[in-house]
């Protein structure tokens, strides 16, 4: 079990004989702080006093404390971790620089060890190969931790940062014992050299689909392969129209027969990869006389999500595709909808429910894309099975 190493806090810890002299004059609690810096915090966009409130919410509570960190002392890795993902819904990479202190990691699915200089270098990458790009960091100088976002970078002078802290940042020199020198840079951002951040550090929470694409993972459904699956023949799916919508190019696709019973669609981006797919199923043609559940509606539903599922999420993926394939079991219909009141329901059951039309709706949130299943009404009162994936 690794020391407790914890970021942000309203006063980094200042004992001992590195203390540099701008430190000692740090508030040293949430209220001085509040205090001190209201007019700052006052100033602040109504964005970012948005989050502020919704994370404080968060760690309201005794429990909330324990997961998501304590404003007055600052949060561990695992407890940041928890707090991005309940603000963005997303399944962050953590990536680590080797030769730190060691802290535990429990609860981040995701971690990736690095030397400093290549972690800076991979995100130095990022700002000039994915767009838009942006990353929480979080900073230790020995002494203390803090988070920041860094905002850019170019090669001639290092990164720009968001810092937080109102009015000065806690990498300026008079702050940390590292030697950083953080600097002002051009609307309310600072500077600092390639150098200067790989001295302090820590780590970085990496959308999933950023990392893929830094580290050459391929993760994207591109729509060629797509026509070349079995899903696309075993159904003799051809397409029908195509039109613009929202940056996207949406394609209306037909299936060799039942045509009446289904739609589906998919978004594709400039580079013919699948945004988003879109399957509607006509809810009395999945359950109802004369076949009771029937299995072709199960096999275009299985099919669809696992052939729309991005490669590295297709093991973890794979348990809602055999949860859909499953129904064609009486005794599995039965038993999970039994079920369907209980209060400890996984995500599979959930969708099973929601596939036979005894739960409204169901979301699946994997790291490379999100699975919607819901059940709605069409003009004339008639009643659809809504599945979508959405790939981010």
């Amino acid at each position: 079990m690794g020391q407790e190493i914890r970021f942000g806090g309203a006063v980094p810890p200042t004992a001992g004989s590195a203390v540099q002299p701008g430190a000692a004059s740090l508030p040293r609690n949430s209220q001085e702080f509040q205090q001190r810096y209201a007019k700052a915090l006052e100033r602040r966009p109504a964005w970012v006093k948005v989050l502020e409130q919704a994370a404080n919410q968060l760690r309201s509570t005794p429990e909330g404390r324990t997961t998501y960190g304590d404003p007055e002392h600052g949060a561990t890795l695992p407890q940041a971790w928890n707090m991005q993902f309940a603000m963005s819904g997303q399944f962050n990479v953590c990536l680590l620089a080797r030769g730190r202190p060691a802290t535990p990691m429990d609860g981040i699915p995701q971690v990736i060890l690095m030397g400093p200089a290549d972690l800076t270098a991979a995100l130095a990458r990022g700002f000039s190969e994915i767009e838009p790009f942006a990353v929480q960091i979080f900073v230790h100088d020995g002494r203390s931790g803090h988070s920041v976002t860094l905002r850019g970078h170019d090669a001639g002078n290092g990164f720009t940062y968001l810092d937080p802290w109102p009015e000065r940042s806690l990498l300026c020199r008079e702050f940390n014992v590292a030697g950083v020198d953080a600097q002002p840079a051009e609307d309310g951002l600072w500077r600092i050299t390639d150098a200067e951040l790989a001295k302090v550090i820590f780590a970085a929470f990496v959308m999933p689909t950023h990392w893929a694409e830094l580290s050459g993972c391929p993760y994207r459904v591109q729509y060629g392969e797509l026509q070349q699956s079995d899903f696309w023949k075993f159904f003799h799916l051809r397409e029908t129209e195509r039109r613009p919508e929202n940056n996207r190019t949406v394609v209306t696709l037909q299936p060799g027969g039942f045509q009446q019973e289904l739609d589906l669609r998919l978004a594709l981006d400039g580079s013919e990869a699948v945004r988003h797919g879109w399957l509607s199923l006509r809810r009395g043609w999945i359950v109802g006389p004369p076949q009771g559940v029937n299995p072709l509606a199960i096999d275009i539903a299985k099919s669809f999500l696992g052939a729309l599922l991005p490669p590295p999420d297709q093991a973890a993926g794979a348990v809602y595709v055999q949860a859909i394939a499953g129904l064609r079991a009486r005794s599995a219909v039965q038993a999970v909808a039994e079920r369907r009141a209980e209060t400890d329901l996984s995500t599979a059951e959930a969708l099973q429910l929601t596939y036979l039309g005894l739960r409204p709706d169901c979301d699946v949130l994997l790291p490379f894309c999100q699975i919607h299943a819901r059940n709605a009404d069409r003009p004339g009162a008639e009643a659809w099975l809504e599945l979508e994936v959405d790939l981010f």
